[in-house]
Parts: structure tokens; C-alpha cells; sequence
């Protein structure tokens, strides 16, 4: 696979059982310890997914999420929350501040990978949904300044027409009136 997912949770084991396991699983992973070294490895690797603890010190799960949403390169980055809180009122906020999905601790090595296998593919359909929306207003835009000098060419067209057909109209009692002098 090669994708990178960022693991950030301040607890040891935790970032250490799911490097091991999304290694194993073809990911390139990448961990942090809390929300200040999650925005700069993010910055510097571009991961395609992020699994975020709620619960660290320094910055919450939650305003890690937040400021990386503010940043462009990470507004399309599915950010899923992995925490042993399940109040609702958690979820709420974590959604809020631009998290997709939750993942309960203690959790599955094999929901884990689902979640994050199919959030990296509906990144990579939205990539692909983007590129194709880009391409389809170019072609438009192409299609536009085409039929725009389409129109022109037939304007310039049936002005030519029309200038020969005046030309035709003088010409005519020109040429006449010029055989009836010559032969005065």
C-alpha cells in the first residue's frame, strides 16, 4: 500500500500496538505522543489518515483536530478518534471540530484496519471526484470559447456573404453601363 497514517496517542503501548499492527497491515506509519508533535509530523509526512486520542496533555484530541482543519492540506485528511470516552456530547464536539469517525478503546486490530482502509478509499474517491469535477469545468470552458469562435467565424462567414452579394448587385448594372458606353 504505502499510505501513511499518523497514530497519536500518549500512551506508549497504544501507538506501539497499532504501529505494529498498521505496518503489518502495508501502511507507513507515523506516530506522536500528543497534539503539538501531531501538527508538525503531519506538516512534514502529509499522512492520508490520522488516528487521534482524545485524551492527552498539552492539546485535547479534539483541538488538534481543530487546528489542523484550519490548515488547507488537511481539510480533506479524515482525522478518526480513538477514545474511551463515549459520551455523547464527546462524539458531538469530536465531529464538530472535523473528526469522521470514532474508534472505541479497548478496540479490534481488525476494525481498526476497516475504518482506516475505507476512510484513505473515500479520501481517494474525493480526490478523484475533484480531479474529474476540474477536468469536466475545463472541457466546459474549452467547449465555451469553442462555440463562442464557432460563432464568430459564421458571422465573419455571412458578412463576406453578404459583401460579395452587394458587390454582385453593383457590379451588375456597372458592367452594363460599361458595355453600353464602349460601344458610343
Amino acid at each position: 500500500m504505502g499510505e501513511k497514517v499518523l497514530v497519536v496517542d500518549d500512551e506508549f503501548e497504544i501507538r506501539d500496538l497499532l504501529s505494529k499492527f498498521l505496518t503489518a497491515e502495508g501502511y507507513e506509519v507515523i506516530v506522536a505522543s500528543n497534539g503539538e508533535e501531531a501538527i508538525e509530523f503531519a506538516e512534514q509526512e502529509n499522512p492520508q489518515v490520522i488516528l487521534l486520542d482524545i485524551l492527552m496533555p498539552g492539546f485535547s484530541g479534539i483541538e488538534t483536530c481543530r487546528r489542523l482543519k484550519t490548515q488547507p492540506m488537511f481539510r480533506d485528511t479524515p482525522i478518526l478518534f480513538i477514545t474511551a470516552r463515549n459520551d455523547k456530547s464527546d462524539l458531538l464536539e469530536g465531529f464538530s471540530s472535523g473528526g469522521v469517525d470514532y474508534i472505541n478503546k479497548p478496540f479490534r486490530f481488525e476494525e481498526v484496519s476497516a475504518r482506516v482502509r475505507i476512510h484513505y478509499q473515500i479520501r481517494c474517491l474525493m480526490e478523484d471526484l475533484k480531479k474529474a469535477t476540474k477536468e469536466a469545468i475545463d472541457a466546459n470552458q474549452k467547449i465555451k470559447n469553442t462555440q463562442a469562435h464557432l460563432i464568430q467565424t459564421e458571422k465573419m462567414s455571412s458578412i463576406g456573404q453578404m459583401v460579395a452579394g452587394v458587390a454582385h448587385e453593383i457590379n451588375n448594372p456597372c458592367n452594363f453601363i460599361t458595355s453600353n458606353l464602349s460601344g458610343i
